[in-house]
């Protein structure tokens, strides 16, 4: 072995020492920041709160199927561009940062659109709210690699699932709280204000996140990149999949099973339209989907850590498979918290398995290239497919639109099963 692998086998062994003696910090502080972002996220959610605002805009179901389609994009589009930039960078933190203070901004935004232009202005109000969503998801997906990186080097893989599964279920404990406060907005507050107080309440969660993120011990990452121009980045990046089948049949599986994702943006306006329910359910609608999430969490991080994330993202798309029936045969309200529930399964496995997936798949210093191929390449079906989901829904109905999602997300399932291998890597940090 020549003297420059044996340093960097000892800056392994010391990047090793470091996280496992910052270990518990780490953990407290990763788990508060992504608590208080979940809550962000609870007052602004693309699921509930976003669409009935919209609806109260008067936005037609192109308006309102193209919000996940755009933080679909919002999410892919950047992580893509900035994965060269992060791998280069020894310390992720400092540039995370730089990028949060934009993402919280936009939740102030949000509110001022509901506070200056909703009453008087609805069309107006409409593009402005889509404009600071898209902002809020850019800045959002132009961290995901850098953030992703700095977890995998704080964090070693016995416990990735765990931690994730503790943040997602903290997240959802404080999403609780965030909706029984948006219910209450909504129920005592008159339009556009209730919305307005949903948007305030999610920038001050977004400012406690900033603080718990700025709090994390990063040490200077092994394995560092040299310079690669954009394009010849981007040239190299469909030899990654060539050499990693297993990770492009995930990748494969995923696309597919975004389409099982179409209904989405729908549950709640299918309620609200189709069975006539009252706005002030949406919040007990968060409620559940957040209750749901903490429960399922918990289960899904020691699965993940213990029998490996394959085996949680084929239970959380057998869930969503299994809200698209429920919703498709719902005739009462009764039946969407069914829907939220078996979704809020769907969501935990995504979050705690997905990139964690996709980080024992890559190789150490490729790590933020795999981050942004996983978020990146789903992206042109995720575009699209709330796009269809809103002509259906226009055109056809709303259940239509509930039969093709299930349809697509049982073939994403099981490309799923036969095609990916359990990457699970030997080694503590997955190295």
């Amino acid at each position: 072995m020549d003297s420059s692998a044996v340093e960097t086998e000892l800056k392994r062994d010391s990047l090793v020492e470091f996280a496992a003696r910052h270990l518990r910090h780490n953990f407290t502080v990763m788990t508060l920041d992504y608590a208080n972002f979940s809550l962000l996220m609870s007052f602004v959610s693309v699921s509930t709160i976003l669409p009935a605002f919209l609806e109260r805009l008067g936005a037609p179901n192109m308006a309102i199927g193209a919000m996940p389609a755009l933080q679909t994009v919002g999410y892919a589009l950047p992580a893509l561009l900035v994965a060269n930039y992060a791998e280069r960078l020894p310390r992720k933190l400092p540039f995370i940062l730089w990028m949060g203070i934009p993402e919280r901004l936009s939740t102030l935004l949000l509110a001022g659109v509901a506070f200056l232009l909703a009453a008087r202005w609805p069309a107006a109000a409409l593009v402005s709210a889509l404009l600071a969503f898209a902002m809020l998801v850019f800045f959002g997906g132009a961290i995901m690699p850098a953030w992703t990186d700095m977890f995998a080097n704080v964090m070693p893989v016995s416990h990735r699932g765990r931690q994730l599964a503790a943040s997602s279920a903290a997240g959802a404990l404080f999403g609780v709280g965030g909706a029984a406060l948006s219910g209450y907005f909504l129920r005592v507050y008159p339009f556009p204000h209730s919305y307005a107080y949903c948007f305030l309440a999610a920038f001050g969660a977004g400012c406690l996140s900033f603080l718990f993120l700025a709090l994390t011990r990063e040490p200077a990452a092994v394995g560092v990149k040299d310079n690669v121009p954009l394009r010849a980045y981007l040239r190299q990046l469909p030899a990654v999949l060539r050499r990693d089948h297993s990770f492009a049949w995930y990748l494969a599986s995923k696309s597919i099973g975004v389409l099982g994702a179409m209904g989405y943006g729908f549950y709640t306006v299918f309620a609200l339209r189709t069975l006539k329910a009252p706005e002030w359910q949406v919040g007990t609608f968060t409620l559940a989907l957040l209750a749901g999430q903490t429960l399922a969490s918990v289960g899904l991080g020691f699965v993940g850590d213990r029998y490996g994330h394959k085996r949680v993202l084929l239970a959380g798309s057998g869930c969503l498979l299994l809200a698209n029936l429920v919703a498709l045969a719902a005739t009462h309200t009764t039946h969407i918290y069914v829907v939220f529930l078996l979704m809020s399964v769907s969501l935990a496995a995504g979050v705690v398995s997905d990139n964690n997936l996709a980080l024992e798949f890559a190789p150490e210093a490729e790590r933020p290239t795999y981050v942004a191929l996983n978020m990146s390449l789903v992206a042109p079906l995720a575009f699209v497919s709330p796009l269809i989901g809103g002509l259906l829904a226009d055109s056809v109905s709303y259940r239509a639109v509930f039969l093709v999602s299930a349809l697509a997300g049982a073939i994403g399932w099981a490309v799923l099963a036969a095609k990916v291998r359990e990457p699970r890597h030997r080694s503590a940090f997955g190295l």
